[in-house]
């Protein structure tokens, strides 16, 4: 509607600067992303999105956003969401739609609430279609962040999560499996100070810069 941000949505991002709240960019236009950045007063991030270059989705992000990002001072989060690290199968999705339609969801926790009596098929249903169509992995993960890193520079990226404070990506499904990402970073020459830096250093920074600029 406005071609970008509107008058009321500056007013946001400069009363977000003063109150110290953190500007995210992970879901607005390219547009956006780059008028953020030219008028944002403190550090900017993209909480959770992928690299453009890689997968061209709407959701990542291109070079050009993720330099604007990262000249605030702020970071690019890789979210472990399958369909920003891999590029998809265009039979995938039509075939997840008609699970969705079967079982009235694609989530385990929402058939297991409404059809308790369908779950064993619809793991069967799920098993099959992620064994016809897999998704990312942890390496496919990785790829993104060395992409990103190799462009903006270690102190800019993290890791994000998605689904089930893992990703939906084979080897970080769930939280219990964040180990794998570790150990992925580590087979690739990561130090021991860059992982903690992109699992929690770099955003913790970004929160105290953000924090520090704030004028009340």
């Amino acid at each position: 509607e406005h071609g970008g941000l509107s008058d009321l949505g500056r007013e946001l991002i400069a009363r977000m600067n003063r109150l110290g709240v953190i500007v995210d960019v992970s879901q607005v236009t390219a547009k956006v992303v780059m008028e953020v950045t030219e008028i944002s007063t403190a550090p900017v991030i993209a909480s959770h999105s992928g690299v453009k270059a890689i997968v061209d989705s709407p959701r990542n992000l291109t070079d050009e956003e993720m330099i604007a990002i990262k000249d605030t001072g702020g970071l690019v989060g890789i979210v472990a969401f399958s369909s920003y690290l891999k590029k998809s199968d265009p039979e995938r999705r039509p075939a997840l739609l008609k699970i969705e339609e079967t079982y009235g969801s694609s989530t385990l926790a929402d058939v297991m609430a409404d059809r308790p009596d369908q779950v064993g098929q619809f793991q069967a249903d799920m098993a099959a279609h992620e064994e016809r169509f897999p998704r990312a992995n942890v390496g496919h993960l990785v790829n993104s962040i060395d992409y990103a890193v190799q462009l903006i520079g270690i102190d800019h990226v993290a890791i994000s999560s998605d689904m089930e404070h893992g990703g939906g990506v084979t080897g970080w499904m769930n939280a219990g499996e964040a180990f794998g990402v570790t150990e992925e970073l580590v087979r690739r020459g990561y130090s021991e100070a860059d992982i903690a830096q992109l699992w929690w250093g770099n955003f913790a920074r970004v929160w105290r810069a953000v924090e520090a600029a704030a004028g009340g």
